[in-house]
């Protein structure tokens, strides 16, 4: 969740090329299949809590960071936000 959020404020925030380079990577992210890559880091890893930590973590975070890249670049770019 956490890289969720600092990827998506980055993307956001930022925006070009920034932007870009985190939605393909977070299109990557999204069509491949969860369940299987979970397997495989769990698999490659050993059964044991870090691994389902990360496993997890490589499967959720590009939802997050959608909802994120949403919100903070309309934030950061309304005339409200500006000095």
């Amino acid at each position: 969740m956490v890289t969720g959020i600092v990827l998506g404020s980055l993307a956001g925030w930022h925006g070009r090329i920034v932007d870009a380079a985190i939605q393909m990577l977070m299109s990557i992210f999204q069509g491949l299949p969860g369940l299987s890559i979970m397997i495989a880091v769990i698999g490659i890893m050993g059964p044991s809590d870090l691994s389902v930590f990360v496993a997890l973590s490589l499967t959720s975070w590009s939802g997050v960071a959608r909802v994120v890249r949403s919100r903070s670049g309309r934030s950061g770019r309304s005339s409200s936000s500006r000095p």
